[in-house]
C-alpha cells in the first residue's frame, strides 16, 4: 500500500509539473499537441500534394515554431521564409 501511494504520489508531481508547466509561447502540452498536427499534415500533403494541403502545411508550421520555440532559437528571418512559402504551384 505504501509503494502505491509513493507510486501516485510521483505520478502526480510530474503530471502537474508538465501540464502547468508554461513557456511564453504556450507550453509542452500546446507543443506536442501541434507537432502531431503538423507530422499527420505532412503525411497528408506528400501522399496528396494540392494547394490546400500545403497551406495547411505551412500554417500549423507557422503554429509549430510559435508553440515549441521557447528558446527563441528561430529567426526573424526563418519565420518570415515559413511565411513566404509559396503554395501557389500546386
Amino acid at each position: 500500500m505504501k509503494t502505491r501511494l509513493s507510486i501516485v504520489a510521483v505520478l502526480t508531481f510530474f503530471t502537474l509539473a508538465f501540464a502547468s508547466c508554461r513557456s511564453k509561447t504556450g507550453g509542452l502540452l500546446q507543443c506536442s499537441a501541434v507537432s502531431s498536427e503538423y507530422y499527420a499534415d505532412i503525411l497528408e500533403y506528400s501522399s496528396n500534394p494540392t494547394r490546400g494541403n500545403c497551406e495547411k502545411v505551412k500554417n500549423t508550421l507557422a503554429k509549430f515554431v510559435k508553440s515549441c520555440d521557447i528558446t527563441g532559437s528561430v529567426t526573424k528571418e526563418e519565420r518570415e521564409e515559413i511565411e513566404s512559402i509559396d503554395c501557389s504551384d500546386m
